[in-house]
């Protein structure tokens, strides 16, 4: 990714994964927890050392806010298991403009 990120001459740069890229991201109540390094990859450094535009991450099936850093929007949208009730805040119109 770094590498990619690093020689990309691509006007938009928008990274799309299913872990959650900083701890930032993720929601008060998995803070501490023994099983936050099961969903959470800290990025945060090569976050602000690229020009990332957007970076979309799932995982932890808990919808928080949008998070800037350095410029690059992290943003989430999901289901969650639909059984446990967890897709509070889920959009289903959710788009991003670029």
């Amino acid at each position: 990714l770094e590498q990619w990120l690093d020689s990309t001459q691509a006007a938009n740069r928008i990274v799309v994964s299913h872990f959650i890229p900083s701890q930032k991201c993720n929601p008060e109540r998995y803070k501490g927890s023994i099983l936050t390094s099961a969903f959470v990859v800290e990025l945060t450094e090569l976050i602000e050392k690229f020009n990332i535009d957007y970076w979309i991450y799932g995982h932890h099936h808990y919808n928080m806010p949008e998070i800037e850093i350095n410029g690059c929007k992290l943003l989430t949208n999901q289901l969650g298991y639909l059984v446990l009730n967890e897709n509070k805040g889920f959009r289903r119109d959710a788009v991003i403009e670029l």
